[in-house]
């Protein structure tokens, strides 16, 4: 187990690295995890294989990574976040996983041996990068021929709603999606997946859509609640949300969590896999 940072100073990530935002991250993983499971199992990945997590955040996805691949098999966890890695590399001392390496690097500098991986995964990383073709690229020429490369990403961010609808919500979500394209990148990445994994030399080989929904009490009703809560507040801090606003959302969200008929809509994820031409 080890780590090396990047030395550049890193740009604050969209959605922030305090650590209510790494506590968060590892509920949320709690939601998605046996979509992850069942996702990545689907590919071919299994023990003795060696995978890169692009943008494994405080390694959520590199322990599951982890514990597939295990006992001779290998994970590279690459985050732009310093704070992320030090959480990854102290979260695995106190695991006891060994054969989880970790890095502070972008994903458009990867620095991965050309050929040298069995599979790459990546949950909501695309989205939030100015670059995407370049991450291909680097994936491609990582993978080795036979390789897989593993995603979920966002396909339509804004079809969440909140049923029966809901100003204070929909005005809520307009807020998000204003502030994703400040962002720089694009929330509804997966639209482009299948023209850039054929610029990249990878072939589509599943290509299927994840559409939840949540009830109070329900997961995806607490996923989804304690995200909007969190980051309407940032954007409020930041003068991107008016405080009206964010405290007319948690008044509404609050009474609808109290009715048992309402229906959250979360955003459409796309469940893809990619594989590298060649044998």
């Amino acid at each position: 187990m080890k780590s090396e940072e990047n030395p550049e100073p890193q740009e604050e990530y969209i959605l922030g690295v305090d650590p209510v935002e790494l506590k968060r991250l590892w509920t949320q993983h709690e939601v998605w995890a046996e979509d992850m499971r069942r996702l990545v199992r689907r590919a071919g990945l299994g023990p003795g294989m060696r995978v890169l997590d692009l943008g494994s955040g405080p390694g959520t996805t590199s322990f599951e990574l982890a514990s597939i691949v295990e006992p001779h098999g290998h994970v590279i966890a690459c985050d732009e976040s310093p704070a992320c890695i030090q959480d990854l590399l102290q979260e695995a001392k106190k695991r006891g996983i060994t054969w989880v390496e970790a890095h502070v690097r972008r994903a458009q500098d990867l620095g991965i041996e050309k050929g040298s991986l069995d599979a790459v995964y990546g949950r909501w990383i695309l989205s939030w990068l100015p670059d995407v073709p370049l991450v291909f690229e680097q994936v491609s020429g990582a993978l080795r021929p036979g390789g897989a490369y593993i995603l979920q990403e966002y396909v339509d961010w804004s079809a969440m709603r909140l049923l029966p609808r809901s100003q204070a919500f929909d005005t809520a979500i307009d807020a998000c999606m204003a502030s994703w394209d400040r962002g720089g990148g694009t929330i509804n990445i997966a639209e482009k997946v299948p023209d850039l994994a054929r610029e990249a030399g990878l072939d589509v080989e599943s290509f299927t859509i994840n559409a939840r929904t949540g009830w109070p009490g329900s997961p995806v009703w607490g996923w989804l609640g304690d995200f909007l809560t969190s980051y309407l507040a940032r954007l409020v801090r930041h003068g991107h949300f008016a405080r009206d606003d964010y405290e007319s959302f948690l008044v509404e969200w609050k009474e609808r969590s109290l009715r048992p008929e309402s229906v959250l809509i979360a955003p459409v994820v796309a469940d893809v896999i990619l594989r590298k031409s060649g044998t």
